[in-house]
């Protein structure tokens, strides 16, 4: 599993460098690494992924926030 990168390092904000698992994929014989940081609260990247990547608008994400079905931390102002 060493040989093979499969614990690699990321950064955190807190805690300095966190060992994570990488993908056991490899694409064209290149290993698949995280993109980012590691995860730093729970929820962080709720919005990006709600947002972002599913394409919810902004009210339809704030009407699951206040029925507690799903939890972010607040955005900065």
């Amino acid at each position: 599993m060493a040989a093979r990168a499969f614990f690699p390092s990321v950064p955190h904000p807190t805690r300095g460098a966190v060992r994570v698992t990488a993908s056991p994929y490899h694409l064209d014989g290149e290993p698949v690494h995280p993109r980012g940081p590691a995860a730093y609260r729970v929820g962080e990247h709720t919005r990006d992924v709600l947002g972002g990547l599913l394409g919810y608008e902004a009210g339809r994400i704030a009407e699951l926030l206040s029925a507690g079905v799903i939890e972010a931390p607040a955005q900065p102002p």
